[in-house]
């Protein structure tokens, strides 16, 4: 049995010895292989093996337990035992005498990898509605204070006006210019507003459209490292689904694939496989949040492609919290300037003067044959009193009636 010395060290006797080299090839081989795996940036300046031992000591754990030797240069130390086992060591090479330590030694602690790649990081969790559905959530971080009054600052240099403070235009000024930009084709103006959206809630298959938008500026989740530990619950089901009975067997179908899906991506995950990998299974609905950050031109021009019947219906529902986000930023007294926007989004048409997508494989449009007899009458879209553009914000306006 071991005995402690007088400072406090302790002397193995030859059977302990004799139990710590024992050591099994096959387990040491299975215990350098799982350091190396997890252990990836210096396998070859550190490699491990295991060894048995059984050891005694008063608050011991008197149990065979796996010891990792660690051997850096002229070294070896011990990082630790198994479950149960409160036992430290220093080990000379040659395993010959050896000291308990009432803790680790502080160069060899080393933090235990959860995952594969230590970039990982658990995603946060999306919020879904009250009755358990995602839907689109946007808040504005950041709007260009008076942004019409700023917009009209610049325009005002057509007229070889230099303006130096926004509170030098005053709120006839800041209107004018507005209907001048959108009636006359000046658009330039509109980029001196900048509005940045935190956009929560909306699938992958909306972020691979939104980044066609050029002109802009986003940060979106990555998949390569944010784990969704909690993937089957943060898929969006799209309203084709949604609006059927729990019990419909097509809606039965989907939720038992996404179950499936989420079950796999979490298993995979666990043992070992990168989340840049395992993310591969994921549905195209998966859930996501990103920045976005843009210019009033083409948040403008964005929202006539994108207010379309011919666009997908998730649009239509982050178009609405973007214009909701934008009716609530900013003081009370200045959101005249916001109300003003807000009503700059419409469909492509509203800013053309007819259809832009009259093809026989497009989408049916609710309004399209109004915005047609329009046209061709030669009516503007500021006379256009009988067609109202937020219909199209439903979700099934592009759906023909049965």
């Amino acid at each position: 049995m071991a005995t402690q010395k007088p400072d406090g060290s302790w002397d193995i006797s030859d059977e302990e010895a004799r139990q710590i080299n024992e050591i099994s090839e096959a387990e040491s081989q299975q215990r350098h292989d799982q350091y190396v795996r997890n252990n990836m940036d210096d396998p070859l300046d550190l490699v491990f093996r295991s060894i048995v031992h059984n050891h005694t000591r008063s608050d011991g754990c008197g149990v065979n337990c796996p010891m990792y030797l660690k051997f850096n240069h002229d070294k070896t130390h011990v990082t630790g035992c198994g479950p149960g086992c409160v036992s430290w060591f220093y080990l000379s090479p040659q395993v010959e005498e050896a000291t308990f330590l009432s803790e680790p030694p502080e160069e060899q602690t080393r933090e235990v990898v959860r995952w594969a790649d230590e970039a990982m990081f658990v995603a946060k969790p999306l919020t879904p509605d009250t009755d358990g559905q995602l839907r689109p959530e946007v808040t504005i971080i950041h709007m260009t204070a008076d942004p019409l009054r700023v917009m009209a600052a610049a325009a005002q240099m057509y007229e070889g006006d230099p303006v130096y403070s926004p509170n030098d235009i005053p709120r006839r000024l800041a209107e004018e210019w507005l209907r001048k930009t959108l009636a006359h084709n000046y658009p330039a103006p509109l980029e001196f507003v900048d509005i940045h959206f935190m956009i929560r809630n909306v699938t992958r298959a909306f972020t691979h459209q939104m980044v066609r938008q050029r002109q802009a500026v986003y940060i979106q989740e990555s998949l390569r490292f944010a784990v969704k530990e909690n993937a089957a619950m943060e898929v969006v089901m799209p309203p084709s689904i949604s609006h059927l009975s729990i019990d419909d067997p097509r809606r039965v179908e989907w939720e038992k694939a996404v179950r499936e899906i989420g079950d796999s991506y979490n298993a995979l995950i666990n043992t070992g496989i990168p989340a840049e990998d395992a993310r591969g299974l994921l549905p195209t609905n998966i859930g996501t949040s990103l920045h976005y950050k843009t210019n009033l031109r083409m948040l403008r021009e964005h929202s006539g492609n994108r207010l379309c019947s011919q666009a997908q219906h998730e649009w239509k529902l982050v178009w609405g919290e973007f214009i909701k986000a934008i009716l609530s930023y900013g003081p009370a007294s200045q959101r005249w300037q916001q109300k003003l926007i807000a009503s700059m989004f419409k469909p492509i048409c509203y800013q053309t003067g007819k259809c832009e997508y009259p093809l026989p494989m497009g989408r049916y449009c609710a309004i399209r044959d109004m915005v047609d007899a329009h046209h061709y009458a030669g009516d503007t879209p500021e006379s256009w009193t009988d067609i109202n553009p937020l219909v199209l914000l439903h979700p099934e306006v592009a759906r023909r009636a049965q």
